[in-house]
C-alpha cells in the first residue's frame, strides 16, 4: 500500500540558532520606550498587536486604532472576551493552524531528522466526533484533511499547533493523538491549550529562569 504522508512539506532551516547568550541579548533586542513600558513588545512598537496580545486600556486603544467607533467596539470585545472565548470564537474559526515536529514522516516510517511544518485546516467539531469512536471532549479539537495524505505522526506528540491572527502566532494546541498517520477521514486530535492556560502559567511561574520573564508568552 502507498505509505501515509506525516509532517514534512516545509523543512526549516535548522543553521541559525534560535536562542542567544544571555549577556548578548540586549544588543538583538532592540525596545522603543513608551508610557505604557511594561506592555512593551521586544520589538518596534505596534499598539494594535498589544491591545489583542495584552489587556491595554481605553486610552491605548484610542491610540491603536485612531477611530472611535473601531475603539468602543474593540473595548467592548476585550471586555466579552476571556482566554478560552478568545481561543474558540477568534483563534479556531480562522481556515487552519500550523504543526512543527520530528515525527515519523509517514505511518511506520522513520522519524525525520530535520524539522518541520504543516499546514492544517480546523475540522468542525460535529465532523470530527463522528470520524471516530473515540471519545472527544471539550479540551480536545481536530484538525487536518480528509483525504490529503498530510498529518502529524508518531513522534510529533506535545509539538505545538500555531494559530496566526494579525501576524501574531498564538499556541493554540498540543499534538495529541491520533488513529494512525494521514488515514482517509481521520484527523489529528489535538490538545485545547485555553483550557489549561491559568495551570501552564502556573508552572512558568515556578520554573521559568528570573531574566526571561516578559519574554516568552503564551497565547
Amino acid at each position: 500500500p502507498k505509505p501515509q504522508a506525516a509532517l514534512g512539506f516545509e523543512k526549516i532551516n535548522q543553521k541559525k540558532s534560535i536562542f542567544i547568550k544571555k549577556e548578548n541579548a540586549d544588543k538583538f533586542l532592540e525596545r522603543t520606550k513608551r508610557a505604557n513600558s511594561f506592555l512593551e513588545e521586544l520589538k518596534q512598537g505596534n499598539i494594535e498587536r498589544e491591545c489583542i496580545e495584552e489587556r491595554c486600556s481605553k486610552e491605548e486603544a484610542r491610540e491603536a486604532f485612531e477611530d472611535q467607533e473601531k475603539t468602543l467596539s474593540f473595548a467592548f470585545w476585550n471586555l466579552k472576551k476571556n482566554e478560552d472565548n478568545f481561543a474558540n470564537e477568534v483563534l479556531m474559526t480562522q481556515k487552519s493552524g500550523r504543526v512543527s515536529g520530528f515525527g515519523r514522516e509517514f505511518e511506520g516510517g522513520r522519524t525525520s531528522k530535520k524539522l518541520k511544518v504543516l499546514e492544517v485546516p480546523y475540522v468542525n467539531r460535529n465532523t470530527c466526533k463522528q470520524s471516530t469512536n473515540l471519545a472527544i471532549t471539550e479540551n480536545m479539537f481536530c484538525a487536518g484533511y480528509h483525504t490529503e495524505q498530510k498529518d502529524a505522526c508518531q513522534g510529533d506528540s506535545g509539538g505545538p499547533h500555531v494559530t496566526r491572527y494579525k501576524d501574531t502566532y498564538f499556541v493554540t494546541g498540543i499534538v495529541s493523538w491520533g488513529e494512525g498517520c494521514a488515514r482517509k477521514g481521520k484527523y489529528g486530535v489535538y490538545t485545547k491549550l485555553s483550557r489549561f492556560l491559568r495551570w501552564v502559567r502556573t508552572v512558568m511561574s515556578l520554573y521559568t529562569p528570573p531574566w526571561t520573564v516578559g519574554v516568552f508568552e503564551i497565547g
